[in-house]
């Protein structure tokens, strides 16, 4: 695992990327929120394209990741 992160762009230096800070749960603190907008939830799948990822139920939620996943629409960037 550690030699791939090296390897690759994360979402730790990615635009798209925003640290999230939970009240009742150190675990996930180290995580985070992706705002891709190739990364997204739609009923429909409108927003299908070969490289995009559609979750095909709308709950309303949105993609937590930890600061170590990586993804092809990584931006660099300030998260």
């Amino acid at each position: 695992h550690r030699d791939i992160v090296r390897s690759m762009n994360t979402c730790k230096t990615c635009k798209h990327w925003k640290r999230e800070q939970l009240p009742t749960d150190n675990v996930r603190n180290t995580g985070g929120m992706c705002r891709s907008e190739n990364i997204r939830e739609n009923w429909s799948f409108d927003y299908y394209q070969p490289a995009n990822m559609v979750y095909d139920y709308s709950e309303g939620g949105g993609f937590w990741t930890g600061p170590d996943f990586g993804c092809v629409h990584h931006s660099e960037g300030q998260p």
